[in-house]
């Protein structure tokens, strides 16, 4: 007899009815835990990301007020600015105003300044350089007086000019001694380029995103100003502002800290934001980097919603199957439950057979074998028909039977059903193994436990591993450690632990500021963000810190330091760590210790500066020593010879006079003492140009050059700038000009096979610059000042002697360029 769907007691149907209700009950609640897990994960992510980009710009924006300090104190500190404006201002030299015209011009364009003015002494206006009536503007007249009065250089604050565009001005004194005081005679106001670079440079997001902006703000009274243009408002910049009563407005809370911070709030439009802010190195802004709260959980949103449709949809289509199956006939229903039953058991012994993973049935009388396959016969090494008289409990190790007793005791009383851990097995040889354990409950429908179901696999291999490649790095004397993206302690060896005093189970999950407080300020940060962005970095130089302790130092203290044995200096190098899955999940960071290294280059500087410093007092006492020669020949042998001169020439004209037969001898020597005078003559002025002495290092190399000319037929050309003949030198400084420019004509005859040589002198920046050009054979690319060229070791170490420098190079087309650019 069968029975039909339709047939069914509405007790079933009043139980699939709920078993549907129950399985769609249970997608609000998968939603839920989505939400419970996900949500403080994005927003930790998210506020990693702020917190990130916020540091790069604050970085960069303090990198790029440093340039534009550093370019206002060089120019502040120029000597040759401050007399062309001392000139300007007076009227005394035509020519000055070009000069400071072409100059300012050169600067403006290698760093884009959108102008610059020039003020006299009493903050006249003599010259200005792409710039609005900018001494107009409030803010600049006050840094103007402060930089007046204080002599140092000052910088306004961001302002908004008469012609609605946002200016940054940094004003330089020029400063001059006259009769022993120090007196300003004048300014010099530089326009940064705010709107074209600063700005653009706030702006920008490193990834594309709807909502995320970047906010340079100050505060102004009771309010808090922002100084930027905004991404969802316009014409804000340096307008706009907001109440520093809001404690939920990101804003108003960085300007009232005075550190950084990271805090979830509303911003100017009273959009939740996730944010993080930067207060700016010596100035009064600071920088907030935020990102709409629903950007940042849109995809927690759309995951919640294609799970809750998926699984929606699968309860449907689960429910659809069960109508469709309690439609069928009882024993089509029946004969299909045999069915399944038989392929389960079928799977069953499949998964049970299986070769990688031992398995098992347990009793709960004793823990019993009652079944068990091949795979844990090789695992506890024991025959099959061994095993069966054996018992879990017997191949436990001792040290693990009571813990192992306790987690089945959970089970039996019901407060489990069933549990993991790994444990240790001993096998029939007597070998100890570790294994992976997983027990489960098969229970009676009152509850009681008919038997264990357990699965055990070897994982002693692994742990050896795992413990070898720990072994290794702990005997590396070298330090490894894996920071994860949130900059957290992975992996640290025992290097590290001496070198830090740190034990590795403290340093695990430590972060890094937590660490090494300074990571920042010294760059160790830098270099792990860029390791974490794929890039493969080495530190730039070694890291100085202190033994037994996580204190890195700074250069400067490490130098008063030097002979603390505790001085540890370190290279690191920083690569990227990638899962699996070839995405980086961290870094991974190699730290050597280059203390030997650092004492061995110490000592060679040292060794090389006493070596200069010999070099140099032997040149000097060479060059003496060949004036001491020069005024003796000239001195002693020249009044020698023009004596002799005088007598032999003496006794001819007695001889004629007394009509007597001329000697072919007296004649004779007459010549030689000739070639005798000027032979000295020569080898005084090799050895010290008097021309040197009493017309100056100039008309001394046009006279050198003069000499090489008609003794070599060199065509030798010699240009000087007005500025360079305008330059008093000291008497060391002009003879090192000389030798070099002897030096450097003397390879010209020797070794370029030239015909035409020039050179050039000119004044550049507070410097001398001397270059030597020839025609002739030229040098190789590979070229340059080698050990064996010990004359051109002697021209640099001339140059180096003053703070000068010498660079060797091809001409344009064919010779050599020997360039001497020495401070005066």
């Amino acid at each position: 007899m069968t029975v039909s769907a339709g047939m069914l007691p509405k007790s079933r149907w009043r139980g699939m009815v709920g078993v549907i209700l129950g399985l769609l009950a249970i997608v609000p609640l998968l939603g839920v835990g989505i939400v419970y897990l996900e949500h403080p994960r994005l927003k930790q992510q998210a506020f990693a990301d702020v917190n990130a980009i916020a540091s790069l710009k604050a970085g960069q924006i303090e990198a790029w007020l440093d340039e534009r300090r550093g370019d206002a104190m060089i120019l502040g500190a120029s000597p040759g600015l401050i007399e062309d404006t001392v000139r300007m201002a007076r009227d005394e030299d035509v020519h000055a105003r070009q000069r400071l015209v072409e100059r300012f011009e050169t600067i403006k364009r290698a760093y884009a300044y959108d102008g610059f003015v020039l003020v006299d002494g009493s903050a006249r206006r003599i010259l200005s350089l792409g710039l609005h009536d900018i001494l107009a503007e409030a803010p600049v007249r006050r840094a103007l007086q402060t930089a007046f009065q204080t002599t140092q250089l000052t910088m306004t604050d961001l302002y908004l000019s008469a012609s609605g565009h946002v200016h940054l001005d940094l004003v330089a004194p020029l400063v001059k001694t006259i009769d022993g005081a120090r007196q300003v005679v004048g300014a010099v106001i530089l326009d940064t380029p705010v709107e074209s670079i600063v700005f653009p440079l706030i702006q920008s997001w490193p990834t594309p995103s709807p909502s995320a902006e970047t906010l340079l703000v100050r505060r102004e009274g009771d309010s808090v100003l922002f100084l930027n243009e905004l991404r969802h408002r316009k014409a804000t910049a340096l307008v706009f502002s907001q109440a520093l009563d809001d404690p939920e407005l990101p804003s108003a809370r960085a300007v009232l800290g005075s550190a950084a911070q990271v805090m979830e709030g509303k911003d100017y439009r009273g959009v939740r934001v996730l944010a993080a802010t930067r207060p700016i190195r010596a100035t009064p802004w600071h920088l907030v980097a935020k990102v709409d709260r629903d950007e940042v959980l849109s995809p927690l949103r759309h995951l919640v919603f294609w799970v809750g449709l998926v699984a929606t949809s699968a309860v449907l289509v689960v429910a659809l199957l069960i109508l469709l199956l309690w439609r069928q006939q009882l024993r089509t229903h029946q004969l299909e439950l045999a069915t399944q039953g038989m392929e389960k058991d079928r799977l069953l012994r499949f998964f049970f057979d299986l070769p990688f993973v031992g398995m098992t049935f347990l009793s709960t009388d004793h823990m019993r074998w009652l079944r068990f396959n091949d795979r844990l016969c090789e695992i506890l090494a024991y025959p099959r028909e061994e095993l069966i008289d054996k018992t879990w409990a017997q191949l436990t190790h001792r040290d693990d039977v009571d813990a192992d007793r306790i987690q089945f005791e959970q089970v039996l009383s019901g407060a489990r059903n069933g549990f993991q851990m790994d444990k240790r097995f001993v096998r029939k040889d007597g070998k100890v193994i570790n294994a992976m354990t997983d027990v489960r409950a098969v229970r009676h429908e009152d509850g009681r436990v008919d038997f264990f179901v357990a699965t055990v696999q070897d994982i002693t291999a692994r742990l050896q591993a795992e413990g070898f490649a720990q072994e290794v790095l702990d005997n590396v004397h070298q330090g490894f450690v894996v920071y994860d993206r949130a900059l957290r302690v992975v992996v640290w060896n025992r290097f590290l632990e001496h070198a830090t005093g740190v034990p590795r189970e403290l340093a695990i999950g430590k972060h890094l500021h937590a660490l090494f407080p300074d990571a920042r300020d010294l760059g160790l940060e830098a270099y792990l963000m860029r390791a974490l962005a794929g890039e493969m970095v080495v530190a730039d130089e070694f890291v100085p810190r202190l033994l037994g302790t996580t204190e890195l130092l700074a250069p400067e203290a490490a130098t008063l330091r030097r002979d603390d044995p505790h001085l540890l200096w370190t290279l690191s190098s920083y690569a990227p760590h990638r899962n699996a899955n070839g995405d980086i999940d961290g870094v991974l960071v190699n730290v050597v210790d280059m203390t030997a290294l650092k004492h061995s280059q110490d000592l060679l500087i040292e060794s090389n500066e006493k070596l200069r410093q010999l070099t140099q007092y032997l040149e000097r006492i060479r060059e003496e020593e060949r004036v001491r020669i020069a005024r003796e020949l000239h001195d002693d042998l020249g009044s020698t010879l023009t004596g002799v001169k005088w007598a032999v020439t003496m006794a001819i004209d007695r001889a004629q006079e007394a009509a007597l037969p001329g000697d072919e001898q007296l004649v004779r020597a007459s010549q030689l003492l000739d070639s005798a005078v000027d032979t000295m003559r020569r080898i005084i002025s090799d050895l010290r140009p008097s021309v040197l002495d009493q017309l100056g290092v100039w008309t001394a190399i046009e006279w050198y050059a003069g000499q090489v000319q008609e003794q070599t037929g060199l065509q030798c050309k010699v240009a000087i700038s007005a500025e360079a003949l305008a330059i008093e030198l000291d008497s060391e400084r002009a003879t090192a000009m000389f030798r070099i420019v002897q030096e450097a004509l003397t390879n010209c005859v020797r070794h370029a096979q030239a015909a035409h040589v020039e050179i050039r002198i000119h004044h550049e920046a507070g410097a001398v610059m001397i270059a030597v050009e020839d025609d002739g054979v030229g040098i190789g690319d590979e070229a340059g000042i080698k050990t064996e060229s010990w004359g051109l070791l002697g021209i640099q170490e001339r140059a180096a002697r003053f703070g000068g420098n010498i660079r060797l190079s091809r001409g344009v087309k064919k010779g050599t360029v020997i360039v001497l650019h020495m401070p005066v």
